[in-house]
């Protein structure tokens, strides 16, 4: 279950980004691998690009736990 969840928004991360600008997704993992010093060399452009991918992250993660809430309410109990 987790897996998949992470794996989906990590999709939806970097699909988003790529669909916004096919390098960002590159640029943002070099972030990754670079820490704080490759964030702040950052364009302001860039970085705003770079929270619209996390707004579609965060919206896909609030997806995800609408429909595990659906399908957890509809696990009969058992007594």
């Amino acid at each position: 279950g987790s897996s998949t969840g992470a794996a989906l928004l990590g999709a939806v991360l970097f699909g988003t980004l790529a669909l916004m600008d096919p390098g960002l997704a590159q640029r943002f993992a070099e972030i990754m691998r670079g820490g704080r010093e490759a964030l702040a060399n950052l364009p302001p452009g860039e970085l705003a690009r770079l929270a619209e991918g996390f707004r579609a992250l965060f919206v896909g993660a609030a997806v995800l736990a609408g429909v595990a809430t659906v399908l957890a309410c509809r696990v009969p109990l058992r007594r």
